[in-house]
């Protein structure tokens, strides 16, 4: 499918008739829709066979939290909805934090990623009109994480069934917004496999608040990461490589074409030990033609 998807979209970058480019676009979206359901299911697969690792370590809380936000604002800009981050200073947060000053949370950092990229993908995916609003609350028992927004909200008999898999409330809403009915699913057992939960208030046109707690397990000063500068970026009129072909196992033909586009040079194999050292890196097979 990363081969699929990679071929359509080097097509949109060249010349193309009209129908010829919206069939393209056509495959791009198709493309990604199924790229979605399958690593929904396999998700859910190895969560459900208890397959699924959880690697704990220290998380920049609000870095993360920034980092989803800043991947669907251009959505939410798009239909005129405003999308904020912000640290919650109430009577019963812990003072010492803030957005200058973020804490640091011993947990996984790729699955709080993902359960937050479900929860403000679905606020701005049900929201019309108004705000959409992320804001995080440490206390001394534990770690809240809201997201709220304006949207359509959700009645209470949907709420019995909004966490269990392939339930996207009413039929209408279904059909209207689209989605696979899985996200919540995986969100709340992921959030489960991390020590905590999802809790979620909601009415009809109300909208509605969707809250990850986790354990206020902050990590010691000693254990923090050392933050190091990221290295350069290769692109044009620099010399260098690529990024990895390994990280999406497109075939060598495609990452060719992308890395030249974008003015980086794609490495070449000019014997039979290089071809299949490529092979397994692009998880392709060699081809004698």
């Amino acid at each position: 499918m990363n081969g699929v998807l990679g071929f359509a979209e080097l097509m949109l970058q060249g010349e193309l008739a009209a129908d010829q480019r919206r069939f393209a676009e056509l495959i791009v979206q198709s493309g990604r829709s199924m790229m979605m359901l399958l690593n929904d299911v396999l998700d859910l697969s190895k969560i459900e066979s208890g397959q699924f690792a959880v690697d704990h370590a220290p998380v920049n809380l609000h870095a993360s939290l920034a980092e989803c936000a800043a991947l669907h604002r251009p959505a939410a800009e798009r239909k005129g909805l405003s999308l904020t981050l912000e640290c919650d200073r109430d009577e019963d947060a812990d003072s010492r934090y803030s957005e200058a000053r973020p804490p640091w949370v011993l947990t996984d950092g790729l699955r709080l990623r993902q359960i937050m990229l479900n929860l403000i993908g679905n606020a701005v995916k049900f929201t019309e009109a108004g705000a959409i609003a992320v804001s995080y609350r440490v206390s001394r028992h534990e770690v809240r994480v809201t997201v709220a927004d304006s949207g359509i909200g959700i009645s209470p008999r949907q709420l019995e069934t909004i966490f269990l898999p392939f339930t996207q409330g009413e039929a209408s809403t279904a059909r209207r917004y689209g989605g696979t009915g899985l996200g919540l699913s995986i969100s709340r057992q992921l959030a489960a496999l991390l020590g905590g939960r999802i809790e979620v208030e909601s009415a009809p046109g109300e909208g509605s608040r969707f809250m990850l707690v986790l354990p206020a397990t902050l990590a010691p000063p000693a254990a923090l990461p050392v933050l190091a500068e990221p290295p350069p970026l290769t692109g044009p009129g620099t010399a260098g490589h690529g990024a990895s072909a390994q990280a999406s196992r497109l075939p060598v033909s495609c990452w060719s074409r992308i890395t030249t586009s974008t003015g980086c040079s794609s490495p070449k194999c000019s014997n039979a030990a290089g071809r299949r050292s490529m092979s397994r890196m692009t998880g392709t097979r060699e081809s004698r033609w």
